[in-house]
């Protein structure tokens, strides 16, 4: 019996030690997506990336937190702090499985908002400029589709397209448009965020599965 409950600790160590490391990989994305968006967080297009952001930096960071409890448990092997704990892991499963399933639902419509917004920011850049420089420099882009956007309109390359401010000249603008740089990011993201989540949905799920019986498994012994 000793063997066997052993055996289950260091399975659960092990799926702990499993979660830790995707939930660090979600913090990663999720810190680097809102520093992308920080500048344009509180435009009302950009509300939907913002909170996939939030999200998953605030999923990364829950997930690595009770991970290093769920270790420091596991070694302590008591029988209450072991069933709470699985009982936290199932809700914060059942919050993540939430989010794999919008993430999944909206990231065409998201995808789509943004392109959009791109698109009425660069229509609008002669009375409210300020928006598309700024996602110019921090998307590192130029335009719509490109610095021939300016060009074939007869107006000068900003700065923005060079990351300066916009009143300075730009002899070498960015490569890239910013309908197909913004697209780009949040495909490269959603990804890794998706599966990334999928994946640690289901360990967290067998980390409560395990922990439930491991407690079951101590009480026994200790009966």
């Amino acid at each position: 019996m000793r063997l066997s409950t052993e055996l289950v600790k260091f399975l659960l160590m092990s799926f702990n030690v499993l979660s830790l490391i995707c939930g660090l990989i979600l913090s990663v994305m999720g810190t680097i997506m809102v520093t992308h968006i920080k500048d344009v967080s509180n435009i009302k297009e950009m509300m939907s990336m913002n909170t996939v952001s939030i999200a998953t930096l605030a999923m990364g960071v829950s997930v690595v937190l009770l991970s290093v409890l769920g270790c420091w448990g596991t070694l302590r092997g008591k029988v209450v702090q072991l069933r709470i704990y699985s009982v936290i892991i199932l809700i914060l499963f059942l919050c993540q499985l939430t989010f794999v399933i919008y993430l999944w639902t909206k990231y065409h419509a998201i995808l789509m908002d943004v392109i959009k917004f791109v698109q009425k920011v660069f229509e609008q850049r002669k009375t409210d400029f300020n928006i598309l420089h700024t996602f110019e420099r921090f998307f590192k882009c130029c335009g719509e589709n490109g610095d021939n956007d300016y060009i074939v309109n007869d107006e000068t390359v900003p700065g923005s397209c060079c990351g300066h401010a916009a009143a300075k000249p730009c002899p070498k603008p960015f490569p890239i448009g910013c309908k197909n740089a913004v697209k780009i990011i949040w495909t490269s993201s959603a990804v890794v965020i998706k599966y990334g989540a999928l994946i640690l949905s289901g360990l967290l799920l067998v980390i409560s599965l395990m922990g439930t019986h491991l407690a079951n498994r101590i009480r026994s012994t200790e009966d």
